[in-house]
């Protein structure tokens, strides 16, 4: 009985943890919220992940990235570009809009990007 509550509290911690991501930026290491996250865009070696407050620029792969954060809330909609999906207004068949953002919507990813929009809940 013990031992399954501590396996409990395990879990309840690993997901509390998912709820950020630890990040690189200007040689500090600093915290983001995932639900904070408006976008993640590629620059070249370097990504740029836009937040409600501030953008950080973090030397990583899209792929590095991807794997850090839940496929449930995050979509790569485009090879340039990872949007949070709580953050779309509306979409196009070639655009995605965001709060204060329009993001391109490539066309190998527009069906994938439907049948996830249409699943999201």
């Amino acid at each position: 009985d013990r031992v399954k509550n501590i396996g409990n509290i395990h879990k309840h911690i690993n997901q509390e943890l998912r709820k950020s991501i630890e990040i690189k930026c200007n040689l500090k290491t600093e915290n983001i919220k995932l639900s904070s996250i408006q976008w993640i865009e590629s620059m070249g070696d370097y990504i740029k992940i836009v937040t409600h407050k501030k953008n950080f620029i973090v030397l990583s792969s899209m792929k590095k990235i991807q794997k850090n954060i839940p496929i449930d809330f995050f979509f790569r909609c485009h090879k340039s570009f990872i949007i949070n999906i709580e953050e779309v207004v509306n979409f196009s068949q070639t655009t995605i809009h965001l709060t204060n953002k329009d993001i391109p919507l490539s066309r190998s990813k527009k069906k994938i990007f439907n049948e996830f929009w249409s699943n999201r809940y």
